[in-house]
């Protein structure tokens, strides 16, 4: 459906509207919690269509893996007011709201193999970010998949040549499967973990994502 966004859980949790006890409550009054889609232009800032939260939605076992080593699960599921198509009148006068076309989610028994390659793309700081201060441009990076076994709810992908990982700001963002028809599936949203963006001496070679097929009916 178009009206659906994937994400992670502790992307939400800073919205006012967030509560734990009855995730599923009247987001619209939140009108500092939006969704913003298509990036009209990387050189012109607030370019992008804005769209409101009707509710969200956490699984069972809902909350922090890290804290529960992998007994919890941060995917969180956006339901918006209204498509994802449907945009102002001033956005749709200029132009700005182009077709935004679902992406195709996995079978509920989906095997990633070791080593597979999968893609990631994000607004995530980078190299020559300052403190938070997130990228002017959208990144996409291709990562190989470390293991989809280790933990139950988590998907780990290896941090690539010098540090290249999903960094601040990523949080919640695409891991894509490109199968052999050329289509792409979203396997994963992000976690945290791998390359420190704030600490390059960080041990952790590991980024983990929340696993969709876990969450497809």
């Amino acid at each position: 459906s178009d009206r659906f966004v994937a994400t992670a859980r502790h992307c939400l949790e800073y919205c006012p509207c967030f509560n734990e006890a009855n995730p599923s409550n009247d987001w619209t009054r939140c009108g500092t919690c939006i969704i913003k889609l298509r990036e009209n232009s990387d050189y012109i800032s607030d370019t992008e269509t804005v769209h409101t939260i009707k509710t969200i939605y956490l699984p069972q076992n809902s909350g922090s893996p890290y804290d529960t080593r992998g007994q919890r699960t941060d995917f969180a599921l956006v339901e918006l007011a209204s498509s994802a198509n449907s945009c102002s009148q001033e956005e749709t006068e200029k132009n700005l709201c182009w077709k935004v076309s679902p992406v195709r989610l996995p079978d509920p028994y989906i095997h990633i193999k070791e080593g597979q390659r999968v893609r990631t793309l994000g607004w995530g700081a980078t190299e020559l970010s300052f403190d938070d201060e997130q990228s002017e441009f959208l990144a996409q990076l291709d990562v190989t998949v470390n293991s989809s076994t280790l933990f139950h709810f988590l998907l780990e992908t290896n941090v690539g040549r010098n540090g290249a990982d999903p960094c601040r700001g990523d949080s919640g963002g695409p891991l894509l499967l490109r199968g052999e028809d050329l289509e792409w599936t979203l396997v994963g949203t992000l976690v945290g973990g791998g390359y420190e963006c704030g600490n390059p001496g960080g041990k952790d070679t590991s980024s983990d994502w929340n696993k969709i097929a876990l969450h497809v009916p």
